[in-house]
C-alpha cells in the first residue's frame, strides 16, 4: 500500500496500536543485529545485495502499513541534507518528515543496490523508528 503525501496525516492516525507495536518490536532485533546483509562488489560493479531477514521483514512491513508514501522523493533536497549528516537527531522531526525520509531510503534501494542495508548499518533506520516511536509508541 502506498499512500499519497496529502493523505498521510489521516492515514497514520488510522494505523492501529498493534500495527505500531509490531513495527517497534523490530527495534531490539535491529539493535542486536551485527550483519544487515552483504553488498557484493567485483571489478567496480555492484551485484545483487543479500539482505538479512530483519531488513526484508522491515521493508515488507513498512509497505504493508503504508509508511512508504507517494511524493517526489528524488527531488527532495531537504531530505538529502538531513540524511547526509549521520549525527542528525531524527527524533526532532515530524511524522511526515520521518515517513518521507523512510520513503526516500526504501525507494532509492530499488535504484541503488544495497542502499537500504547501508542505512541499517549506519543506524538511520533505527533513528527513524525511534522518532516514530516517540510519536506513537
Amino acid at each position: 500500500m502506498i499512500v499519497i503525501l496529502e493523505d498521510l496525516p489521516e492515514h497514520v492516525s488510522n494505523i492501529t496500536r498493534d500495527q505500531w507495536k509490531k513495527l517497534f518490536a523490530m527495534i531490539p532485533e535491529m539493535e542486536n543485529t551485527a550483519d544487515f546483509g552483504e553488498i557484493v562488489f567485483k571489478d567496480g560493479t555492484v551485484y545483487t545485495a543479500t539482505r538479512a531477514g530483519i531488513v526484508d521483514r522491515f521493508h515488507a512491513y513498512v509497505y504493508e502499513i503504508g509508511l512508504v508514501i507517494d511524493f517526489d522523493w528524488p527531488h527532495w533536497d531537504e531530505g538529502r541534507q538531513i540524511l547526509s549528516d549521520e549525527n542528525t537527531d531524527l527524533s526532532k522531526y515530524s511524522v511526515v518528515t520521518l515517513c518521507k525520509l523512510l520513503t526516500a531510503i526504501v525507494r532509492s534501494d530499488r535504484f541503488v543496490e544495497g542502499n537500504l542495508i547501508a542505512f541499517f548499518e549506519n543506524g538511520t533506520i533505527l533513528k527513524i523508528l525511534r522518532g516514530l516511536e516517540k510519536h506513537f509508541g
